[in-house]
């Protein structure tokens, strides 16, 4: 994310709480207003070649998805279509975003459809709203890769 909307030197330097710098925002407050979440960096990395012209990554952030400019960004700064699929069952939400030469030019949104309560009081299993389901499968039928609707899945449509 730090490639793609660049960090402050004097953010950097004024580390995560901040404090150390007067009139500098902390790491936090700078990385949540800069990128959507509370870390600029991803793990559970996994990159699928899906063709020639496709290329699947899928990664987990902490706290909430990337905001919307990093996805903006991505798409103008190479050219590429970008497609953002995630689900956040804190918010009961899954959402699909697909991104052309920097701009928003579709979005869906749906609310999670949960499974039944275990022993214990907790839906541990979910499943993404109807909606959101047609579109992956969509998808899917289209060639554009498969998986799971839930957790994040950033894909890259570069067209060629």
């Amino acid at each position: 994310m730090r490639l793609l909307l660049p960090t402050r030197l004097d953010v950097e330097i004024n580390g995560f709480n901040g404090g150390l710098l007067a009139d500098v925002p902390g790491g936090y407050e700078f990385y949540i207003g800069r990128y959507g979440v509370k870390w600029p960096s991803g793990y559970a990395l996994e990159v699928a070649n899906c063709g020639p012209d496709f290329l699947e990554v899928d990664f987990d952030t902490p706290w909430s998805p990337p905001d919307d400019c990093v996805f903006a960004a991505l798409s103008e700064q190479f050219g590429v279509a970008t497609e953002h699929w995630y689900a956040e069952s804190g918010c009961n939400l899954c959402v699909y975003d697909t991104y052309s030469n920097g701009e928003l030019t579709e979005s869906l949104s749906s609310s999670l459809e949960w499974g039944e309560e275990d022993e214990d009081g907790y839906t541990s299993r979910h499943r993404a709203g109807l909606d959101y389901q047609q579109r992956r499968a969509l998808r899917r039928l289209t060639g554009g890769g498969g998986g799971s609707p839930a957790g994040q899945r950033h894909e890259r449509n570069d067209g060629t």
